[in-house]
């Protein structure tokens, strides 16, 4: 069966987050492909496999539902994924929606729903598949994937990444690898079966960033000193999937859909050395979920209904600030589409959900006029519940030493639980193959919005405390741009974002974000060669920034540093030799220094080389 992972059921191979068209750039990892999409922020922490933090409209991780062929993957913990975690080959698309279409993909879809949908292959011939790619400071990512169908109508699929790097600056060293295995069975045009395990483990070092006090330059690695040459970090996880599609009714466009799934995630902070007089400190967190999903598509002709239903139970068996928990959450859901008239489509969903014996009720509605085939309007409106996490629900800090959390919180009628209303406009210049331009416009409230704040601590690092706001405001605009004429193609996104806590003025994030593109791609030697050469720009407005607590894995409010806005350029090319990608980047060309997170300063000027080589039989 076709679209077998999708959210949408459809793929589309020009969208920027297809294979097809990511494969023609140098991206390693999810991220830098998402970039390209206005709203989404990544903030860094300048060394390959360091941990990051997603954003989609000023809303952070715990508010992105992550999902793989539709299984959810955010840790129950810190209600977030890390998308190192996921290999980029195995990757056939990305599909993401937000705004007032995202609540219906999970409790923490507040801000966005990112699904990513794997490739699904069908070959009698065996199929292998090679890529090698290195950069500096020993930088080296490599990977390889075997897929072959072994009986009619079954499909083994078998991959394996490593990443590794020296890291630029001290104790920044980072080692990882990944297995991901499947067997799929088409039993027929009607039933499809698989079962899916992606199996991660890594080794990290983790130096909190640079001390500046000590530092006589941030962006020299030879006289740069970090807050700690002792501080590491270890985790591995395990994400096993078994799922089913089928057409159970006479009508072969209504589908059914199941998951069943478990996750175990493991991981070991360790700060400070083993002398006898010093303090050293050993955080492992060991937890464990499972769920079960199930939904219903029926197309109508001039709509579709997809309904279902969930469940998940997670457990917490081991963290040193809270004694272990155990969650279990349900969830209702529908969602209907309907074309009255062939240039209107109206949508809306509903979903409620039920967690820590409390209940919660989202909905949105959406509606998109096209009024020509080159112009269309859109509006939407939401209103979605999250869901404190197990971290910000059970955590006890010195500020919570009484409670626990916000497990005892009843300042607020719904203690734990975050309100988003969400309204949005937007319009569309369609004029293809030549242009396409978009701009739209938002206003986010968020009730009892839940922060993390931080507090001073005896050790390296400062600790933090939950904290629940009255009220949060972000406002924003989006504005995309793609331009297409003879062989050359431009694209670029961006972002403008106004947001404020308790009627007070923050910049967590840049106020404005942009990302640009423009490439020359074009066959040579009579068709033997196909090149692509492309520049890409990143400019970020000046911003507070969240700092990173390595202990508790989490990014709080920080007032010590201001970081200044920065343009910086890429430039790259791509070869294509028959079944071959060969990649050469040229990153930071003009060595502009600068800053996502502070203190850790991006990379400098630097090449690196790729090859991606696909072998048939």
């Amino acid at each position: 069966m076709p679209n077998i992972g999708t959210m949408n059921q459809m793929t589309d191979s020009s969208s920027l987050l297809h294979s097809s068209q990511f494969i023609w750039t140098d991206a390693q990892q999810g991220g830098p492909v998402l970039q390209y999409v206005p709203g989404i922020f990544l903030r860094e922490l300048g060394e390959s496999g360091q941990p990051s933090q997603f954003h989609v409209d000023g809303i952070d991780g715990r508010g992105i539902a992550v999902t793989l062929d539709g299984r959810q993957l955010n840790d129950p913990w810190t209600g977030t994924y890390d998308l190192n975690l996921l290999p980029l080959e195995y990757i056939e698309q990305f599909e993401l929606e937000t705004g007032s279409r995202s609540g219906f993909y999970g409790n923490n879809a507040t801000g966005a729903a990112i699904n990513a949908v794997t490739h699904q292959y069908n070959s009698n011939s065996p199929i292998t598949k090679i890529r090698y790619m290195q950069g500096p400071f020993e930088q080296i990512l490599t990977d390889g994937l075997y897929t072959q169908n072994v009986a009619r109508g079954v499909n083994v699929m078998l991959g394996f990444q490593r990443t590794a790097s020296d890291g630029r600056y001290a104790n920044s060293e980072n080692d990882a690898w990944n297995v991901r295995t499947r067997v799929r069975y088409n039993y027929s045009d009607r039933w499809n079966f698989w079962i899916s395990d992606l199996y991660a483990r890594s080794v990290t070092g983790i130096n909190g960033g640079l001390d500046a006090s000590q530092s006589p330059s941030l962006f020299d690695e030879v006289t740069a000193v970090v807050r700690t040459e002792d501080a590491s970090q270890t985790t591995s996880r395990r994400d096993v999937t078994m799922g089913g599609i089928a057409k159970l009714f006479a009508d072969s466009t209504a589908t059914t859909r199941a998951w069943l799934y478990y996750s175990t995630i493991d991981r070991e902070y360790t700060e400070g050395d083993e002398a006898p007089d010093s303090v050293r400190i050993v955080d492992n967190t060991l937890l464990s979920f499972w769920g079960a999903k199930l939904e219903q598509h029926i197309d109508l002709g001039h709509g579709r209904i997809t309904f279902g239903g969930e469940y998940e139970r997670r457990s917490l068996e081991k963290n040193p600030l809270i004694p272990s928990a155990t969650d279990e959450y349900a969830a209702l859901k529908a969602q209907a589409s309907v074309s009255p008239l062939s240039f209107l489509t109206l949508s809306a969903f509903a979903r409620e959900e039920f967690l820590r014996e409390q209940n919660a009720i989202s909905f949105g509605a959406s509606a998109s006029l096209s009024l020509s085939n080159w112009l269309s309007f859109t509006a939407g409106y939401s209103s979605v519940n999250r869901f404190a996490t197990m971290q910000e629900y059970y955590w006890q800090t010195p500020a919570h030493t009484h409670s626990g959390g916000l497990a005892h919180d009843h300042d607020t009628e719904q203690a734990g639980m975050e309100l988003h209303r969400q309204a949005e406009l937007g319009v569309r210049l369609h004029a293809e193959p030549l242009a396409d331009f978009s701009l739209s416009g938002f206003h986010r409230t968020i009730e009892d919005a839940i922060v993390f704040q931080p507090l001073a601590s005896t050790g390296i690092f400062p600790t933090a405390t939950v904290a629940v706001l009255h009220e949060s405001e972000i406002r924003g605009i989006h504005a995309a741009l793609r331009l297409r004429y003879w062989k050359i193609e431009g694209r670029a996104a961006a972002t403008f974002l106004d947001h404020t806590q308790d009627q007070v003025e923050v910049r967590p994030v840049p106020s404005m974000t942009i990302h640009a593109e423009l490439s020359y791609r074009d066959l040579f030697f009579e068709g033997a060669l196909e090149a692509k050469l492309g520049i890409r720009v990143k400019s970020l407005s000046s911003n507070d920034g969240l700092q990173f607590i390595p202990q508790q894995l989490l990014f709080t409010q920080q007032s010590a540093v201001r970081l200044a806005g920065w343009t910086a350029l890429d430039l790259y090319t791509v070869f294509k030799l028959g079944d071959t990608f060969l990649t050469v980047a040229w990153e930071n060309p003009v060595d502009m220094n600068y800053l996502i997170t502070p203190i850790y300063p991006m990379p400098g000027s630097n090449f690196k080389f790729g090859i991606n080589w696909v072998f048939l039989d």
